[in-house]
């Protein structure tokens, strides 16, 4: 979408500098994958917290 990278561009003086997030974005495991994943990985007690309406999230968990 042109109109994102005249939004990026002008935000932080590159328009390269944010071309990276879309796909980092779509390649990261959905809320209940990663949650998955941290328990397979020996993580107990896995909580997420959704900040900006699900743009952002904290993931915890605890490990022995």
């Amino acid at each position: 979408m042109p109109e994102n990278k005249v939004i990026r561009g002008k935000v932080s003086g590159d328009k390269a500098a944010y071309a990276y997030l879309p796909a980092s974005v779509k390649a990261f495991p959905r809320k209940n994958e990663f949650m998955e994943q941290m328990r397979n990985a020996g993580f107990k007690n896995v909580t997420h917290k959704s900040f900006s309406f699900g743009i952002c999230r904290v993931y915890c968990g605890e490990k022995e």
